[in-house]
């Protein structure tokens, strides 16, 4: 876990963004409906809703809020995958619960079949965790314990944008970085 600490000290000195998904649900077959992309500077590089070819279910729509008629004119998992696999690609990546993400993202390429060469994803809650030990840690408590006003909703862009901020919080310094609108 410490590696995780270090690594993410490192992201001040090259690109990063902030990944988060919301998906259909949370077993083995379930695909990403939504996901976002935020730049380290606070840049909206991908923020879309996914045609997911499968139903949601009712717990995950109750978690997120997202129904099938919200996705009918969403784009394609496999329209979008270029840009995306792009993006995650050429930056490195931080996420909240990184385990989960990179699984979804296998599960969503699979269902396609898609390549997905996707370099480590870095866990902000395995940081966090170092850093806060608490037995289980939300996004909503790192946000309350690193000061952060902005709090997860369970919509892609607001908690890839508030892991943002955590991850810069739990860099050396802790100083959040924005672009100057």
């Amino acid at each position: 876990m410490a590696g995780v600490l270090a690594a993410l000290a490192q992201l001040r000195h090259r690109p990063w963004l902030a990944l988060d998904t919301e998906t259909t649900g949370l077993g083995p077959y379930d695909v990403i409906i939504e996901i976002a992309l935020v730049e380290g500077q606070g840049a909206i590089l991908a923020d879309t809703t996914v045609a997911p070819g499968r139903p949601v279910t009712a717990k995950s729509s109750q978690i997120h809020g997202l129904q099938q008629a919200d996705l009918a004119e969403a784009p394609s998992w496999t329209s979008l995958w270029p840009q995306i696999q792009a993006l995650l690609h050429s930056h490195s990546v931080v996420a909240w619960n990184a385990a989960f993400d990179l699984r979804l993202l296998r599960q969503t390429c699979d269902r396609y079949g898609l390549p997905m060469a996707v370099r480590r994803i870095l866990c902000l809650k395995q940081a966090f965790r170092q850093r806060h030990p608490v037995t289980r840690p939300t996004l909503a408590a790192a946000c309350l314990a690193l000061g952060i006003a902005e709090r997860p909703n369970h919509r892609a862009r607001v908690d890839a944008e508030v892991a943002r901020q955590v991850a810069w919080k739990l860099m050396p310094g802790g100083d959040i970085q924005a672009t100057e609108d």
